[in-house]
């Protein structure tokens, strides 16, 4: 125990080095420096463009909504256009219907995440449950009449 004491203290005595290890470049007041950035200055328009006569009035702006959209309210949103677009005959790969499809996919993951960690008590992996989840999610929404 003694002789691990006497080590320690011949470590504790050794000359280190100065600066903390950092190079000196660091510490050098070129890192603090700002070198100036000419300015360049950019024109303004005097004269506001004119607006042809013929020109439609410009709509109101939309009121701003203070909270963010319920996930449950999107979701019936997205299915009610989903029914419509099936309604009017649109094709299974069409680009619009493939974007509400996919858009309430990924809108309803955090439920299958859910419902996943209800399982975790089981000897099942968790991305094993999610997966299923999520076929079966996908399914379910290919389904929907």
């Amino acid at each position: 125990m003694v002789a691990a004491f006497l080590r320690r203290s011949r470590h504790r005595d050794r000359p280190r080095p100065q600066g903390g290890g950092m190079s000196t470049e660091l510490d050098s007041s070129k890192v603090l420096t700002l070198t100036p950035v000419p300015v360049v200055p950019v024109p303004t328009q005097t004269t506001a463009p004119t607006a042809p006569e013929s020109a439609e009035p410009t709509p109101p702006p939309m009121p701003v909504t203070t909270g963010a959209l319920d996930t449950r309210t999107l979701s019936r949103s997205l299915f009610l256009r989903l029914r419509a677009l099936d309604a009017e005959g649109a094709a299974a790969d069409s680009p619009e219907r493939t974007y509400v499809r996919d858009t309430l996919i990924e809108l309803n993951l955090p439920l299958v995440r859910y419902a996943a960690a209800r399982f975790r008590s089981r000897n099942e992996p968790m991305e094993d449950i999610v997966q299923v989840g999520t076929i079966g999610l996908i399914k379910a929404i290919d389904r929907f009449d």
